[in-house]
């Protein structure tokens, strides 16, 4: 069966005098798929215990157990390999055979779903492979061009902790402003981060934009401009530049008239005052 690796400690509690419970560290528990329980040596002499004042109270003996999970979004297979449980049909019609335990402990959206033999998702099989191979081992080597087609379906089928990963891997990459490279273009990961409300990715690529020398930048938004992709975010930067600039116009416009105006006053006075020389 599928499990994660965790540490447990079993407390049995002193309520006399709590510095004096007794404590059982277990290295090493395993959280199963059939049970969903801890498992763990935790043997307790319990003979000894209740020999001492605090521990039976009514013939109540009270324990706690704290649970300390050390890979939450990876797995491990127990005692060898088992056979798959679940087959995910993708669009294209190929199949991927894969487990439904890790799937379901990572995501917020299939953990909501009844276990089945079947499941029709959206994506590509390269995409359904990393996100089944990240969940069950080390997370395998990614490239700008895979990220872009992961994060739509990592995000569609919340695997949250994924799509974290993918977007800071992104922020890490250097983008470009010429949409001659798809993977690397600046404009594609705005418009990705906008749609998927991905705050931080947003905020980090808005940023490089600003810092992107004024050809770079206008060659972006011409390209984008021209595939009807201009994202929101800088359509409302271009709309209140635009709108700036409109009302410095209005301003530089109307002191200029003011000041025709005031010249024409004084040439009037100077007219009448030399007029009546």
């Amino acid at each position: 069966m599928w499990t994660p690796t965790a540490s447990a400690t079993l407390t049995v509690v002193n309520e006399a005098d709590g510095d004096k419970s007794h404590y059982v560290a277990v290295p090493e528990a395993q959280y199963t798929a059939s049970n969903y329980a801890f498992t763990g040596n935790m043997f307790v002499e319990l003979a000894a215990l209740a020999a001492t004042p605090g521990f039976l109270v009514d013939d109540t003996l009270v324990l706690t157990v704290d649970i300390d999970v050390k890979h939450e979004a990876r797995f491990t297979l127990d005692s060898g390999s088992v056979s798959s449980n679940l087959v995910l049909t993708l669009p294209s019609g190929a199949n991927l055979n894969t487990h439904w335990h890790p799937l379901r402990m990572t995501s917020n959206v299939l953990c909501s779903l009844p276990e089945s033999a079947s499941l029709s998702v959206d994506g590509s099989l390269s995409a359904w492979t990393y996100i089944v191979v990240y969940h069950l081992h080390d997370a395998p080597a990614l490239t700008l061009g895979g990220a872009y087609t992961l994060l739509p379906v990592a995000h569609k089928y919340g695997f949250t902790k994924l799509v974290t990963s993918l977007a800071d891997y992104v922020k890490g990459q250097p983008l470009e402003c010429d949409p001659q490279h798809p993977s690397k273009y600046i404009m594609s990961w705005v418009l990705l981060a906008e749609r998927l409300q991905l705050d931080s990715l947003l905020e980090q690529c808005v940023k490089e934009l600003g810092e992107t020398p004024a050809d770079g930048l206008a060659r972006a938004l011409l390209a984008g401009a021209g595939n009807g992709q201009v994202p929101a975010v800088l359509r409302e930067q271009v709309k209140k530049l635009r709108d700036d600039a409109n009302n410095l116009l209005a301003m530089t416009t109307s002191r200029l008239c003011a000041v025709e105006r005031e010249l024409a006053a004084a040439k009037a006075q100077l007219y009448h005052r030399y007029a009546k020389r």
